[in-house]
């Protein structure tokens, strides 16, 4: 029962979907410049933090890997930049604008993940003709 209370709680305080009041122009983010500063969060209010006081800066253009071993953060920073999880303290902007200003649609429809996981398929792909 407790689980189902914390999962209503989280559903009432989720963030706005589509805030037209801070929508991004159509061609955001024009750079991809990302900005950590002083970002903490944790998966849920009470828990202790899986990321603290992390700062980086990605310019646009660079690529950037993830490593570490478990627990270290990296899936926590992903779940961060599509605001899975929200941020405790501090903030992530992309090209100066900060993601917690932003509807979660405005946001997550401008970003793409690279998943983790490999796979294949058995086929070849597709000739253009």
């Amino acid at each position: 029962m407790l689980l189902c209370l914390e999962l209503t709680d989280i559903y009432l305080f989720q963030a706005e979907w589509k805030d037209e009041e801070n929508k991004p122009d159509s061609d955001w983010p024009p750079e991809g410049a990302i900005d950590f500063q002083s970002y903490c969060t944790r998966y849920r209010p009470g828990l202790d933090l899986v990321l603290k006081d992390f700062t980086c800066q990605v310019k646009p253009g660079e690529k950037v890997g993830i490593v570490g071993r478990t627990g270290a953060g990296k899936s926590s920073l992903a779940l961060a930049l599509f605001r899975i999880i929200e941020a405790a303290s501090g903030y992530i902007a992309i090209d100066g604008i900060r993601i917690s200003d932003l509807g979660l649609h405005d946001l997550r429809s401008k970003l793409t993940i690279i998943p983790q996981v490999s796979f294949f398929w058995r086929t070849k792909p597709k000739q253009p003709q």
